[in-house]
């Protein structure tokens, strides 16, 4: 069962009256209860589970080259707010609209870690639970800044020489220093340096966003208590991608993002 079929068969059932969305609620936890049994049932079949990696090792070999740039997330939570405006038209277009928007997610993602784990709630959220189904947007942005499930699901799959396949770069890195940054990515991927005369011309171009110029976006600035406790939110999850690497620069302990780059959400 997909959660799509859930939904229809149970809206298909649906009655009308005031236990109308109890009836509702409990025929979509019966059916996530028979969709989580399905799926634990072909897993078993398959003999693994099977996501992204897994496919994408199995096509490709481990000669395929993949390069991840993760942002500091206490930043692309922000600009994830201010970029995309179901999140300020609920929570409205303000810091404490961020603030509230940030603790309610936050609430959600924790008790789902304390019942089943992050890295199930990482890949299943709104599958494991009605509960879950229900929260807006399925925490959706918060679990885009909580990158250590995915950098370990991925360097499982990809081991023992995963380092050979994956590259992990951070999105201030490359701001602050783009020469350097893209000449370890044309390394990594087994290109030859460029010539001065390519360097000269790449750096000069303008930033742009599906081939058009780049408008960063302009939202009020974060203030210091508020990115304080966003960051304590993340800093244990940073800690374990900071582990998994053997980098501290993942724990982005250092400044802050320059204000006219904190409009890039990806």
């Amino acid at each position: 069962l997909r959660m799509s079929t859930c939904e229809m068969i149970c809206n298909t059932n649906r009655t009308r009256g005031k236990d109308s969305d109890a009836n509702f609620n409990a025929c979509m936890q019966a059916h996530i209860a028979t969709a989580k049994a399905d799926d634990a049932a072909l897993v078993t079949r398959a003999g693994a589970e099977l996501q992204v990696p897994h496919l994408l090792r199995a096509t490709q070999g481990t000669t395929v080259r993949l390069i991840a740039l993760l942002r500091n997330p206490t930043n692309r939570l922000y600009a994830a707010f201010w970029h995309y405006p179901h999140y300020r038209g609920k929570f409205g277009a303000s810091v404490s609209g961020f603030l509230k928007y940030h603790r309610e997610m936050a609430g959600h993602l924790s008790a789902c870690v304390q019942a089943h784990g992050l890295d199930a709630c990482a890949l299943k959220f709104e599958s494991l639970e009605r509960r879950f189904e229900r929260v807006f947007y399925h925490v959706d942005q918060h679990f885009k800044g909580v990158y250590v499930p995915y950098v370990r699901r991925w360097s499982q799959t990809f081991s023992p020489g995963w380092r050979t396949c994956l590259l992990f770069l951070r999105t201030e890195d490359y701001v602050a220093n783009t020469r350097d940054t893209l000449a370890r990515v044309l390394s990594f991927a087994g290109l030859s340096a460029p010539d001065e005369a390519w360097w000269k011309r790449t750096l000069a171009e303008p930033v742009r966003h599906n081939g058009a110029p780049r408008k960063w976006s302009s939202f009020p600035p974060l203030p210091t208590e508020a990115r304080q406790e966003v960051d304590a939110f993340f800093r244990p999850y940073n800690e374990e991608l900071a582990a998994l690497l053997g980098d501290e620069a993942f724990l982005w302990a250092g400044p802050s993002e320059p204000p006219h780059h904190l409009g890039a959400v990806r």
